[in-house]
């Protein structure tokens, strides 16, 4: 299966597990990462920059960046992918440095076995 389909499909399954105000929206089908296999698998990292984001993740043409309440990582694990959903433009309380946004882990953190979603999917 080529990856990007297995992101979309994977994106598609999990969308009845997302706050209800993003089901159904474009949200779910505007990112995905072009060059996923070169993140780091060990560290998937709970920081996100805005402009490491920029680097990896391809908006929608029309899409504004102040208008995206989430964004969706594929990380690439040793024996997984996982997709962490990360809210951007809020701070927690224990991040403060600057141009930092939520972790995955304060908003959700969505991950199944790449192996058990193949055998799924056929």
């Amino acid at each position: 299966m080529v990856k990007g389909d297995l992101i979309n499909t994977f994106m598609e399954e999990t969308s009845s597990q997302l706050p209800s105000a993003l089901t159904g929206s474009r949200y779910l089908s505007t990112y995905w990462l072009p060059r996923v296999e070169n993140l780091d698998a060990g560290k998937p990292g709970f920081l996100v920059e805005m402009e490491a984001a920029k680097k990896w993740i391809l908006p929608s043409p029309v899409m504004d960046w102040a208008e995206v309440p989430y964004m969706f990582i594929p990380i690439h694990g040793y024996f997984h992918w996982s997709l962490m959903v990360v809210r951007i433009f809020t701070i927690t309380p224990s991040h403060r440095q600057v141009n930092t946004y939520d972790c995955g882990v304060h908003v959700m953190a969505l991950t199944r076995s790449l192996i058990q979603l193949d055998d799924k999917l056929g």
